[in-house]
């Protein structure tokens, strides 16, 4: 667990740098008129929100029970369920080519909202599963400093730069509709190398339900817009912000020893991790199949880079 969480330590350095230039490519992308389309219709941020704070941790417990999950998986299955994608789900957004404004706008509203929700729902869990509770409190600064400086801030600054710079931001998208596939392949390849010794160790016990809460919630995402007509680009981030949760946030909370201290509570979502950087690839290639021709190219090395990570996920579990 040690080791794991050294290695966790490097990629939440690298990581954030990433994403913050991931964030200001779709900031280019983005007009003021984009935002104010969702004042005017806010019915997809209100799904969006009840999706992810109520209906991702109930999916959370119907599995732990369908699967009669050991008590303490449980809990660390309904944490996960309960952290919110954060920037990375806004990146995947933008590689799908949905609603990137929605996604900006709930992972904004639910990161500061599951500051309150996760300490109450966690401790539903534990009650429920193992009849224990914790004393849990989020950062609430610390996460609105973070949201601001990864996320916003960049954005903000792409918009900026394509308000007075459109012929500039125009060219760099056109590269970065290429670029940007690639790099997320080689953020899943990096993290299944990085983690795989501690995810095969629980494979057989948190592989399967890992895999089945990725699978339900992006499911659950995509296709709750439909009843309230929602277009195809806000389901399709719906599906990303509600089944794309952070699994090194629920790790942290699991481990902390000024939060749950709890280690075994991570294994679920350490295995998530794992298995959801397959899955989202293959979600993306789905609901980018019907794009248009220039796209083709990007829906390829999606569905070439699922077909990799697939290859190789079931290598490192089954063969080494």
């Amino acid at each position: 667990m040690d080791q794991f969480l050294d290695t966790n330590i490097f990629v939440a350095i690298f990581l954030p740098i990433l994403i913050g230039l991931v964030m200001y490519v779709m900031g280019l992308s983005l007009t003021v008129a984009d935002f104010k389309r969702l004042l005017d219709s806010p019915k997809a941020v209100g799904i969006g929100i009840l999706a992810q704070i109520i209906g991702a941790p109930l999916i959370a417990f119907g599995l732990a029970h369908i699967f009669n999950l050991d008590p303490i998986l449980s809990v660390g299955l309904v944490l996960l369920a309960s952290v919110p994608g954060g920037p990375m789900s806004n990146f995947l957004t933008f590689l799908a080519d949905a609603d990137v404004a929605l996604a900006v706008s709930l992972t904004a509203i639910n990161s500061v909202i599951t500051i309150f929700t996760i300490p109450l729902i966690v401790n539903l869990a534990a009650n429920y599963f193992t009849g224990t509770t914790y004393v849990l409190h989020l950062p609430f600064w610390e996460t609105i400093v973070q949201i601001a400086l990864v996320t916003l801030l960049p954005i903000i600054l792409g918009l900026i730069t394509h308000t007075y710079f459109s012929n500039f931001s125009n060219k760099v998208l056109k590269v970065a509709k290429i670029v940007t596939p690639i790099v997320l392949i080689a953020v899943v390849f990096t993290a299944m190398i990085i983690e795989r010794e501690f995810f095969v160790a629980f494979a057989k016990q948190a592989a399967l339900i890992a895999s089945a809460l990725a699978v339900c919630m992006f499911a659950f995402g995509y296709f709750i817009g439909a009843p309230f007509r929602l277009g195809k680009k806000q389901r399709a981030t719906l599906g990303i912000e509600v089944g794309m949760q952070n699994a090194s946030l629920a790790i942290s909370i699991a481990v902390s020893p000024y939060l749950l201290n709890a280690p075994q509570v991570a294994i679920v979502p350490s295995a998530y991790g794992f298995v959801m950087s397959v899955i989202v690839v293959g979600y993306i290639y789905l609901v980018t199949r019907d794009s248009s021709v220039q796209d083709k190219r990007r829906n390829n090395i999606f569905l070439v880079g699922f077909v990799i990570a697939i290859v190789t996920m079931l290598i490192l579990i089954f063969v080494l």
